[in-house]
């Protein structure tokens, strides 16, 4: 099993090559993925720059404002086991 910590810093890198369109719909997984950790010490870790785009994206996506892309999703669950 990968080290959770490891997976998060992935996670970042890949967020960071994508486009800002891209960017904004991974996001939430991000966070999605530290919360199903139940690891509040994993949330601290992240960059406060990256806390504050995660939680916009998160308030866009519960007003309906953001939709995921579902390949994007599918993408990063796959490429990183999240759903093992």
């Amino acid at each position: 099993m990968s080290n959770p910590q490891n997976i998060r810093e992935k996670i970042l890198q890949e967020i960071e090559q994508l486009s800002d369109t891209k960017q904004e719909e991974v996001l939430g997984l991000v966070e999605n993925y530290i919360h199903q950790q139940n690891d509040e010490t994993e949330w601290k870790k992240i960059p406060d720059n990256w806390k504050k785009r995660i939680e916009e994206s998160i308030k866009q996506a519960d007003a309906g404002e953001v939709t995921l892309n579902e390949d994007a999703v599918k993408y990063i669950r796959k490429k990183y086991k999240l759903d093992e």
